[in-house]
């Protein structure tokens, strides 16, 4: 496989694959160092956001009151019961929906990070033997 070499914050970095490393960097200075800190960041961002649509949804199925007096009403938007049920199961099922979304959408972000952790250390091990970096190659056909 050829490798493609990049400018990132004035050193050259070697690409290969999925396989991303500036020679002689630091340790914790990779870009898939920052690559597993922006998935974990956006992993949280969307595990917050699925508790946030997920209280709103469980808020909209349970707090219900509809009152003669307009300002004490809660999740009331018409006159009858079964037509704000309706309407308040709606919303909640849609809620629930995107909050299941962004349960996925951060599971992914999950996964991403931990390969990435993966593969750096198998990397690291590699590099500690002496051997070729293990990400670096791929397997011949």
């Amino acid at each position: 496989m050829e490798k493609i070499s990049l400018s990132y914050a004035g050193r050259q970095i070697s690409v290969a694959g999925w396989f991303v490393r500036a020679p002689n960097a630091q340790k914790g200075d990779s870009v898939s160092n920052n690559a597993k800190k922006v998935l974990f960041c956006l992993a949280a961002v969307f595990f917050i956001a699925f508790g946030v649509v997920t209280y709103r949804g469980y808020d909209k199925m349970t707090k219900y009151y509809n009152s003669g007096i307009s300002s004490l009403n809660k999740n009331a938007y018409v006159e009858g019961d079964a037509y704000n049920y309706i309407i308040n199961g709606t919303y909640a099922t849609a809620y629930f929906v995107l909050g299941s979304g962004f349960l996925l959408t951060s599971a992914v972000c999950m996964t991403g990070g931990l390969l990435i952790t993966a593969i750096d250390g198998k990397n690291e091990k590699a590099a500690a033997e002496g051997r070729e970096a293990a990400g670096e190659e791929l397997p011949p056909l």
